[in-house]
């Protein structure tokens, strides 16, 4: 799945209902020539809360961060939708692959 993001609002990933119970690796390209943002990526529920995977991390001009150890989680209409937040208005690229 592939995903061109930009600006500071939470944009969802995957949202409930989706069915994607689990995710293999995620990569994050920040394709801004000069400035470095730090991402939120989180998993959240209006009845269930919010539940952090990265809060801060940094993704330099450029460069790629992968998030490779893989995770899952309800991805059901009754469970969770997957979220990012950039903290800076640059364009980024988001893999998603499923095992």
């Amino acid at each position: 799945m592939f995903k061109n993001i930009s600006g500071t609002a939470a944009t969802a990933l995957l949202t409930a209902g989706d069915n994607v119970s689990k995710i293999k690796e995620i990569r994050f390209t920040n394709t801004h020539a000069g400035f470095v943002t730090s991402i939120d990526l989180y998993v959240e529920s209006n009845s269930l809360g919010k539940f952090y995977i990265a809060k801060g991390l940094v993704v330099c001009a450029g460069n790629t961060i992968v998030l490779e150890n893989g995770f899952g989680f309800d991805n059901t209409t009754t469970g969770y939708s997957l979220y990012i937040e950039l903290s800076a208005n640059v364009t980024m690229d988001v893999i998603i692959l499923k095992p």
